[in-house]
């Protein structure tokens, strides 16, 4: 009886396991780096964008971005969601290209009829 217990139980542990695996990691937030011509020469200006995206079910509250250039002197610049600059920047321009609307989640907010507001 003990033996068949001890069995049952490995099945058990195994197959917790197995579906902790396969379920992958969680990917509330992505972040996309995409450089326009990754061959850079000393004092061409650069161009590339950022961009993030949250999937639907979540509610992520994002303050700021900090994006950090390590080279013969080091550049922080920090601005948040709209391309406000909020610190450092140096020679740094950003532009916010697009936003997507749907910054509510599932329910939340007004219009969906529960007879009030």
């Amino acid at each position: 009886m003990e033996n068949k217990l001890k069995i049952i139980s490995i099945f058990i542990s195994i197959a917790i396991i197995t579906l902790l695996f396969a379920a992958g990691p969680a990917n509330a937030f992505v972040l996309g780096l995409t450089i326009k011509d990754p061959v850079v020469t000393k004092g061409e200006t650069i161009e590339f964008k950022i961009s993030t995206q949250i999937e639907q079910e979540e509610i992520l509250d994002i303050n700021k971005f900090i994006l950090i250039l390590n080279g013969p002197e080091i550049q922080n610049c920090e601005f948040d969601a709209d391309a406000n600059i909020i610190s450092g920047c140096k020679g740094i321009s950003i532009e916010k290209l697009s936003s997507s609307n749907s910054t509510l989640g599932y329910g939340h907010g007004y219009g969906y009829g529960y007879g009030y507001g």
